[in-house]
């Protein structure tokens, strides 16, 4: 009953437990941690560009509120 218990444990937060083994290897070599922080930075860029080409209208209708509110 308690290898139920530790299996059910593992399979609930299973991606959780990598995540925090991932983050701290991360933190222990810096190289990787600028090289991930390089990629997420990358990453949100893509994104935001993506978006921004998608939803032209959108944005520039927002940005032309912001402009004539200041």
């Amino acid at each position: 009953m308690n290898d139920n218990k530790i299996v059910n444990f593992i399979g609930k937060f299973g991606g959780m437990i990598i995540g925090v083994l991932i983050g701290l290897i991360i933190f222990n070599f810096s190289f990787l941690y600028e090289f991930f922080r390089f990629l997420l930075v990358v990453g949100i860029c893509a994104w935001l560009g993506n978006y921004f080409q998608k939803n032209k209208s959108i944005v520039k209708d927002f940005l032309k509120n912001l402009i004539e509110k200041m």
